[in-house]
């Protein structure tokens, strides 16, 4: 622990901290993605359920960054995000880059993009023969 410098003046924030999903909660809200993805593909397929995850982010208007990262650090950017949106290859100064979208884990959304994110893939599965009202009761 770091001790705290007496000569400086400190601001301290005080949050409310929101409680984590469960894990039950958060199998649910995969498995409603993993059927979703199957609904509208035919197939089961990860790729197809990490593809749909980001475009609900997009739709509930979550944030997402944009970055520009050297190719040899990809791997290294890769475990600490949910997701990268590969979006093209760039060269700069001689050094090859990828473009990239960031999208955080919903471990990490604030309450009210929780909600929003909740709501999208929610109005998303009704459109399919998905047991709607089992995964609402789950996730809410």
């Amino acid at each position: 622990m770091q001790k705290l410098p007496k000569d400086k003046l400190l601001t301290l924030v005080v949050d409310e901290r929101t409680s984590q999903r469960s894990l039950r909660q958060n199998r649910a809200l995969w498995a409603l993605l993993s059927e979703i993805a199957y609904q509208e593909n035919n197939r089961k397929d990860k790729t197809l359920v990490d593809d749909l995850y980001k475009e609900m982010i997009v739709e509930a208007n979550i944030h997402v960054s944009y970055m520009k990262v050297d190719i040899a650090k990809i791997r290294h950017i890769a475990r600490c995000i949910q997701s990268c949106g590969h979006i093209r290859n760039v060269e700069h100064n001689g050094i090859s880059y990828i473009s990239c979208n960031l999208y955080k884990g919903s471990s990490n959304f604030d309450t009210k993009e929780m909600t929003d994110f909740i709501e999208v893939v929610l109005e998303r599965g009704s459109r399919y023969d998905i047991n709607i009202l089992y995964y609402e009761d789950e996730l809410k």
